[in-house]
């Protein structure tokens, strides 16, 4: 912390000094051409029903497609595009178990986003593959009459933003760029507040990215993997790659080509301390990996407004420490940030914060109209925190009824062009790098942010969902045979929910109910009380077992309830609770003496805060002892490990997906062989079934017994699409065996990675 301070404080003497004495680095402008003029406050003829080609269904783009599905009275999905079949095939099952009502045409090829965009039935092209096609994507649909959303960053350089946006002012066409936190609840409400006058006048604003992500950058086989990997031979990755998260919401914040623009960038960067320091680690300190050239730990640049005022935008992805985007917003007559907890402050007590409960009543009252407008839908959709969807129903809102979009090409070009900004300030040793003016001087036509709603009336279109689930507040979806899945389908962003729920696990074995979940925010040991509270209740009545105990897990510890009279509310601590934080991952082991009337079922209740979901039925199964895999005296052997992964992890109980695979999983190495896991039970079993939890299913993976000299194969397990789990009743053939083996032959791994064996756990009985 000491060394950002230092890089920080140094930057903005640095940033002083050269705004008065140092000309800035000047970009060049090129010249709008006859006939083009800007595109602020940008109207195109209201669509009635948008016809839209999704280009990459990965994570972002498939779940904007679900979104999306669930209106087609205001939406036609035409067109669904991705290089792997797998993503395709999972977009069809959803379509097909909703009954999607129109025809979905695929695509799989390389270069086939050309001939989509040249189609003639598509109106918006949905932009979600890697950052080296979004401009091009965007200029080609475009140029042939296309609206377009495009993810982040829209673009890498400044000549890609000045295409952008010279492309969307010929055209006349909406280029929006897919900036979710922009639509978060918060900075909505905040940039509502602002425009009231709470803050005053706004002076400096901050804004970044920090997050650990270290894990994934040094995941080098992972081709598929968006993320910055960790290693460069370009000095040139080592300035603020992914800038829009942190000016986003501030830019709108200060108005930002609406009364006022970005002058000048100053930006530094540390060196690569945790970077090299995690590759010595995990290769060692001789290995030619650790050797080469990494990205710096953090960058850092500041920003100059033409009126006067700061920003301040910040990137890590390799420093310990909790996820932040760090808002904040000092105004002369009031302050404001999100991270690590949402707080304020006015005048004239300006030097105490308001008391948590305040705050959240404040956020309430100041409720952004857009996210009004949508808060049930993004409570039932969900999508960090319901901002994805907020964002995806403004974009269909405003183009169903002929509305400037919430975000427009300007934002896109100036959010994107940081990447090159800072880069180039850094290359000269943090010296004023002039940010070009995308709107070519029409800057202060626009005066403030505005996110326009039509009073409804019968030539408003309003969107009607259709097909949206509307279960209660959780489901539950079988994983195997004693396992259960929560997902929570509220989305709660109300002032008072501590957290949103996104997902989570259980199961109980062993005398153990494991709980895993998953919230949108990261979660503080310190805080786990607030954050969550999971009544557990167990037996055939919800809130109390059997014998009418009621159990309340707090604080990392299980507690029952003693009280005897009412309003004798007492509690007696009775064991502690097993509490694993991880980012937004969170697994506790609750231990429960678990007896239940019912021979075949067992009912859990999980809650968060005051949202309680339906009683989970477990099967009675999961009671019985017999998984030969967890007896201590059981020995696993397999194929050479994956550094920093151990056998060990295939039989400790940590099964979940929602746990990080790093914590919970074993890999085999990528070489060219096959690979192999073989249990040695303390005595020959009879095996009637065999659980196994993939992290990447195999394509094919043969169970084996010793016969003879060698091994036969009694079962060939080929998992369907992303199934998270495969259950193996061998039957009789199978004699009673102490050696059970599992063998992936050479290439038949996952399609991605078909050299890698990645299990999560093996369950024997």
């Amino acid at each position: 912390m000491k060394k950002i301070k230092l890089i920080l404080c140094t930057l903005l003497c640095a940033a002083a000094a050269a705004g008065s004495a140092v000309e800035p680095y000047v970009f060049p402008t090129p010249p709008r051409q006859p006939g083009q003029k800007n595109v602020l406050g940008l109207r195109a003829e209201p669509i009635r029903n948008i016809r839209v080609a999704f280009i990459g269904t990965g994570n972002r783009g498939g779940n904007a497609l679900k979104r999306f599905s669930n209106f087609p009275d205001n939406v036609t999905i035409k067109v669904a595009c991705d290089l792997y079949q797998e993503k395709l095939d999972r977009i069809k099952k959803m379509l097909a178990a909703k009954k999607y009502p129109y025809k979905v045409d695929y695509y799989t090829g390389r270069d086939d986003w050309k001939k989509i965009c040249e189609r003639d039935d598509i109106d918006l092209v949905y932009v979600t593959t890697g950052a080296g096609l979004h401009t091009p994507i965007a200029v080609h649909a475009m140029k042939h009459g296309k609206h377009v959303a495009v993810e982040v960053p829209a673009a890498r350089n400044i000549a890609e933003c000045w295409q952008l946006v010279d492309t969307a002012e010929q055209t006349r066409k909406h280029c929006m760029i897919l900036e979710n936190c922009n639509f978060d609840d918060y900075a909505l409400a905040v940039l509502n507040m602002k425009q009231k006058g709470l803050f005053g006048e706004p002076v400096h604003v901050e804004g970044g990215y920090f997050h650990d992500m270290r894990d994934y950058r040094f995941n080098y086989a992972d081709k598929t993997n968006w993320r910055q990997n960790a290693g460069s031979d370009k000095p040139v990755r080592s300035a603020n790659p992914y800038p829009t998260h942190g000016i986003g919401p501030v830019a709108h914040w200060l108005g930002i080509h609406r009364g006022d623009k970005m002058e000048t960038l100053n930006s530094v960067s540390s060196a690569d301390f945790a970077l090299r320091d995690t590759a010595a680690v995990k290769f060692g300190k001789d290995d030619p990996l650790t050797r080469r050239f990494f990205p710096s730990d953090i960058n850092l640049s500041v920003i100059r407004t033409n009126r006067g005022k700061t920003i301040l935008i910040y990137y890590t992805t390799s420093l310990p420490g909790p996820y932040s985007r760090g808002y904040k917003l000092y105004g002369t007559r009031g302050f404001t940030q999100a991270y690590p907890e949402m707080c304020f402050a006015f005048d004239p007590k300006s030097h105490t914060l308001l008391e948590k409960r305040e705050a959240e009543k404040l956020i309430a009252q100041y409720r952004h109209p857009i996210f009004t407008q949508f808060t049930d839908l993004a409570r039932k959709m969900g999508g960090h925190g319901g901002m994805d969807t907020v964002m995806d129903m403004r974009l269909i809102y405003c183009l169903n009824n002929g509305l400037p979009l919430d975000i427009d090409v300007y934002d896109a070009a100036e959010w994107s062009s940081l990447i090159e900004a800072s880069r180039k300030s850094m290359q000269l040793n943090g010296a004023p790098v002039a940010i070009p003016d995308f709107t070519r001087g029409d800057w202060d036509k626009v005066k403030q942010v505005s996110y326009q709603i039509l009073k409804p009336g019968p030539n408003v279109v309003e969107l009607k969902p259709k097909g949206l689930d509307r279960a209660p507040e959780s489901v539950v979806s079988p994983v195997g045979d004693n396992f259960v899945r929560l997902t929570d389908r509220k989305g709660d962003n109300r002032a008072d929910a501590p957290v949103d729920f996104v997902g989570g696990a259980l199961r109980i074995r062993d005398g153990n109910l494991d709980l895993c979940y998953t919230a949108a925010a990261p979660i503080e040991r310190a805080k786990l009380s607030y954050h969550v509270k999971a009544l557990i209740a167990v037996g055939s009545e919800g809130g109390y077992d059997n014998e009418g105990t009621r159990y309340l897990v707090e604080n990392g510890a299980l507690y029952r309830f003693a009280g005897t009279k009412p309003f004798q509310w007492k509690w007696k601590k009775i064991a502690p609770v097993q509490v694993r934080l991880q980012q937004q991952f969170c697994e506790m082991s609750v231990p429960l003496k678990l007896i239940c009337p019912e021979p075949d079922r067992i009912s859990v209740r999980f809650r968060c805060q005051d949202d309680y979901m339906p009683d989970q039925n477990l099967a009675a199964p999961v009671l019985t002892p017999g998984n030969h895999a967890r007896n201590p005296k059981t020995k696993v052997e397999t194929s050479p490990s994956r550094e920093k992964y151990s056998p060990k992890a295939l039989n400790d109980g940590q099964i979940s997906p929602e746990i990080f695979w790093a914590d919970a999983a074993w890999a085999s190495q990528e070489t060219e062989d096959d690979k192999f896991i073989t249990f040695r039970l303390p005595k020959a079993e009879q095996l009637k079934r065999i659980l196994i939890y993939w992290e990447k299913p195999s394509a094919e993976l043969l169970v084996q017994y010793p016969e003879g000299n060698g091994w036969k194969t009694v079962a060939v397990v080929k998992p369907e699409g992303t199934d998270q789990v495969s259950s193996v009743k061998p039957g009789a053939e199978l004699p009673k065996t102490d050696r059970i083996r599992f063998l992936q032959k050479l290439g038949k791994g996952h399609p991605e990675r078909p050299n890698l064996l990645w299990i999560r756990e093996i369950e024997i009985y």
